[in-house]
């Protein structure tokens, strides 16, 4: 299979795996790499009829792979590239968005970190207006990078620091990940939520205080 030579990360691999596996079977992949991978190949059929998108027209050439049963598969080389670019700095933003968040009430946030720059993905300023299909990824849909960007800082880059991909099972991973980019993290809390909140970690701390003086040099584990 070949490989696509501007990433230099083992996420490739997998990204093109999923596509292999689309074109076998496009219900075969979650429904957001489905997304993903429709808004890609309309992407294509439109620029190839001379529709103007928003996205950048892809060039001539075209690349191809073999799915699992040796048949030669094409896509836009372009198109797919720059895709693949942005799927990538979302994994990135899952993966190390919180190096950004603003957890730290002694100082201010790190504005940005060399691991979720944007050139890393070899992707720059003038992408930012550019309109890109892997916007599915994050329940956005077709969007600019701009706006990709933007909801990806404040899911994973605001008060709260989330650290989620390392969790082995999928499907506990999965419904995380969901709930997070689906606004879970920007829901505000009524005030009796708040107080119920206040009330149990006021108990826990308390609990713990007298666990420390009752129990003077014992092993324990804090609550």
């Amino acid at each position: 299979m070949e490989k696509f030579s501007y990433l230099k990360s083992s996420n490739v691999d997998y990204i093109e795996d999923l596509f292999i596996q689309y074109q076998n079977d496009p219900n075969s992949v979650d429904s957001s790499w489905r997304y993903f991978f429709e808004g890609m190949e309309l992407s294509s059929d439109l620029e190839s009829k001379g529709t103007p998108t928003a996205a950048p027209a892809p060039a001539p050439q075209t690349a191809a792979t073999s799915d699992r049963n040796g048949t030669s598969v094409g896509h836009g080389n372009s198109n797919f590239s720059s895709e693949a670019k942005v799927a990538e700095l979302i994994m990135a933003y899952r993966e190390l968005g919180q190096l950004l968040a603003n957890t730290d009430p002694l100082s201010a946030a790190a504005a940005s970190h060399p691991l979720l720059e944007l050139s890393r993905f070899e992707l720059n300023a003038s992408d930012l207006s550019k309109t890109f299909s892997a916007g599915h990824l994050i329940g956005i849909g077709p969007a600019k990078l701009s706006d990709i960007l933007n909801r990806l800082r404040e899911t994973y880059c605001g008060s709260v620091g989330v650290e989620y991909t390392h969790i082995q099972n999928p499907t506990e991973r999965n419904w995380l990940q969901a709930k997070l980019e689906n606004g879970m993290s920007e829901k505000s809390l009524d005030s009796d939520t708040k107080k119920l909140i206040l009330k149990r970690l006021t108990e826990s701390e308390t609990f713990e205080r007298f666990l420390h003086t009752r129990y003077v040099a014992q092993k324990r584990f804090s609550i």
